[in-house]
């Protein structure tokens, strides 16, 4: 005779490994709802309030000649909001169901109230999550300037490995529990998970794509170099370690000079220290050095030329970025509102990342976005781009930290 015992399961681990969902999708998208309503309510406040409070031409246009351009860029936004809303019921609701385990099954306020709560502390940790991913943006968002704070009880020596598994391996770990509650909790939540998981591995796969590989040389035996120019808008030669400068001051961040990672690269370099730009001005010199050739030739000689003349200066020169990817290289500029003419004139580039003041609209769209602080926190990603592609061009965001992280990516 062959005897089996089974040991009883304890009511916690059934609630999580065999969930019985307690509440529907609806409280739960009215309790995130009410929380993303109030977010665009207030952001439109901190419009409202920034342009009412500026006595000067910009906000007097913005207002006055603008302001169906202004609501329409509201509307936009709000459709992000929706999609969060959306996004946030779906994450939210085993959470919900969980805490109403021991709920009446009809009392949808009271799962309404505790997934609005729920979308306050989520909302609360993405904020915190940009110490670590996006610290540079910390100063212009319109809150959490004390909140992340909390993450200085952490020791230094322990930090590290304490914001790995705060933002990456436990955010990592209930993603999966809910992609499995959604699947035990019947055909209908399997279904949306199925949709889910398809969706997020689209967003995931559909921005990457393979490098471009270089041509080879005749010989066959090697390929080309690679090409980084790197400009750096109003900094002086003659200010330059490499090229005698010497600081009043050797003590403390002084020590080894003003431009000690410059310096170093010069010395095994060869370093032309008398090389001047043909005009004082950044979009003129640019065009210049992209297309070798001078103002007077090219056509741009001032910092605001018209469309007819951006247009004959484009169809006039052969700049060096389209004769890279004829032998098989892959090209990018990226910079922030310095390198805005690359927006402003075709230079042949595959792909262009500086910020855009090309005309007042952009800089309101901008503006609007920036009120509504969701839309950067949660859409500052490729895909994201497509929805709201100001972000990658705002000139409060675009540091040189950023310049330099999407260098490296």
């Amino acid at each position: 005779m062959i005897a089996v015992a089974f040991r009883p399961v304890n009511r916690m681990t059934r609630l999580l490994l065999l969930p019985r969902p307690a509440v529907g999708y609806l409280p739960v998208l009215a309790g995130a709802g009410a929380f993303l309503a109030m977010q665009f309510a207030l952001g439109v406040w901190r419009l409202t309030r920034t342009s009412s409070g500026m006595s000067n031409k910009f906000s007097e246009i913005a207002r006055n000649e603008h302001l169906g351009f202004l609501i329409g860029q509201n509307a936009h936004v709000f459709t992000a909001y929706l999609l969060l809303a959306l996004v946030g019921s779906w994450l939210l609701r085993p959470v919900v169901s969980l805490w109403c385990a021991a709920c009446p099954a009809k009392s949808a306020w009271r799962a309404a109230g505790r997934a609005f709560l729920l979308a306050f502390l989520l909302h609360g940790f993405f904020v915190l999550r940009l110490v670590e991913t996006r610290p540079y943006f910390l100063k212009d968002i319109d809150f959490g300037h004390w909140y992340y704070r909390i993450l200085e009880v952490i020791p230094d020596a322990a930090r590290p490995g304490a914001h790995l598994v705060l933002f990456t391996v436990a955010p990592l770990a209930l993603l999966g529990w809910l992609f499995f509650w959604h699947f035990r909790s019947g055909k209908s939540g399997a279904i949306v998970a199925g949709v889910v998981a398809i969706g997020v591995g689209a967003l995931v796969i559909v921005p990457m794509r393979a490098p471009a590989v270089a041509a080879a040389h005749s010989d066959g035996d090697s390929r080309p170099w690679n090409v980084i120019i790197i400009g750096s808008d109003s900094l002086r030669g003659d200010r330059i370690g490499a090229n005698g400068y010497q600081p009043a001051r050797s003590d403390g961040a002084a020590a080894d000079g003003v431009s000690p990672t410059i310096d170093a690269l010069a010395a095994r370099s060869a370093n032309f220290r008398f090389c001047y730009a043909p005009i004082a001005s950044t979009l003129e010199s640019g065009i210049s050095l992209m297309a070798s050739q001078y103002p007077q030739t090219h056509g741009i000689r001032q910092m605001f030329p018209d469309r007819e003349t951006l247009d004959a200066t484009a169809a006039a020169i052969r700049p060096i970025a389209p004769m890279l990817s004829s032998i098989g290289y892959d090209t990018a500029a990226i910079g922030d509102w310095c390198a805005g003419y690359y927006d402003i004139i075709p230079l042949g580039f595959d792909e262009v990342l500086v910020s855009n003041f090309d005309n007042f609209r952009i800089y309101m769209s901008q503006a609007v976005l920036m009120a509504h602080s969701v839309i950067p926190l949660y859409f500052d990603h490729p895909p994201g781009y497509r929805i709201f592609p100001q972000i990658r061009s705002f000139a409060q965001f675009v540091t040189p930290e950023v310049v330099t992280q999407r260098v490296e990516h």
